[in-house]
């Protein structure tokens, strides 16, 4: 559609600065360039940069893609794999790894195997003895004070106990780290 009246030079210089500015700020060159190759194909030339540009941001996207398909592929391989093992070391069977998946299910399926594992075994406890107590902690079972040792290693009396326990508790302490330190000190040897 051609203008209908004749622009004045001024207009002319206005649009034209304005046309130039827009065709080379990065923001708008593409739409320009669009536009140009829309209405005058043969002028699309001038914004071949962009034609590139979209190109390699086309290939960029594409890459991406198989990147990001990669890395999906390789996740479900190694929940895979937990799946696998879960079953072959004997922890689960097939039904309660399936209570597994409905708890992955359940947080969006941001957990793996392993940790959908540790809540599977928090909210289904192994049903192991009677509940309670041990027969010998029931009420009206005896129970005896353990013996510490003083700092000479022979037990000390409760009563000697009960009157500083905090030195007790200190003495206690000490020799159980000299006994570590003889033992990494015997491995470190060997």
């Amino acid at each position: 559609m051609a203008p209908r009246r004749q622009l004045t030079p001024i207009e002319m210089a206005d649009l034209s600065r304005m046309f130039f500015e827009l065709s080379h700020d990065p923001k708008t060159r593409k739409q320009v360039a669009k536009l140009v190759k829309e209405k005058f194909p043969d002028r699309a030339s001038s914004f071949s940069d962009v034609d590139m540009q979209e190109q390699i941001e086309a290939l960029r996207t594409e890459q991406e893609q198989k990147e990001q398909l990669a890395q999906a592929r390789q996740f479900q391989s190694e929940l895979d794999k937990q799946r696998g093992d879960l079953i072959t070391t004997g922890r689960y069977n097939e039904d309660q790894v399936k209570d597994i998946e409905k708890i992955i299910a359940r947080h969006g399926s941001t957990l793996d195997y392993n940790t959908a594992a540790v809540l599977y075994a928090h909210e289904n406890p192994p049903n192991g003895g009677s509940e309670g107590p041990p027969p010998d902690e029931r009420p009206g079972a005896t129970w005896e004070f353990p013996t510490v040792s003083g700092k000479d290693g022979k037990p000390l009396a409760f009563a000697d106990f009960a009157a500083n326990p905090t030195a007790a508790a200190q003495n206690a302490a000490y020799q159980v780290i000299t006994e570590f330190k003889r033992r990494n000190v015997g491995t470190a040897r060997r």
